[in-house]
């Protein structure tokens, strides 16, 4: 029997969290939008509502945590930490498209595992 690698149980854990916490992967119900990315602040449920908007759209808001992130855009190529790594202040590289050049990157902040910023 294969043993399954580490991103396919990382992936697993992750998905197994964001049910427990009362996330939900749901498609989108006819007439609805993404809403903006205002959710920094906003409340526990509308926050909820928003960041699974967006990982179903596969776009990013601010305020996501990591795991979030991975749910949306997957498992970045590098990731680069600023200071101690238990700070979460990191940057996360994702190459799309062909590799050598032909794709593109993108780039996503975390401060204290939150997104603060993306480049695309």
């Amino acid at each position: 029997m294969k043993k399954p690698n580490n991103h396919t149980v990382l992936f697993n854990l992750l998905l197994i969290g964001t049910l427990l916490t009362g996330c939900s992967l749901l498609p989108l119900q006819p007439g609805q939008d993404i809403e903006d990315h205002s959710t920094y602040h906003s409340s526990a449920p509308d926050r909820h509502r928003r960041v699974r908007r967006a990982i179903q759209s596969q776009d990013l808001i601010l305020g996501m945590s990591t795991s979030d992130v991975r749910f949306a855009w997957g498992e970045p190529r590098d990731v680069e930490n600023a200071g101690h790594p238990r700070l979460g202040n990191q940057r996360w590289i994702y190459q799309t498209g062909l590799l050598g050049g032909l794709g593109s990157t993108r780039i996503v902040y975390f401060e204290g595992g939150k997104v603060v910023g993306w480049e695309n």
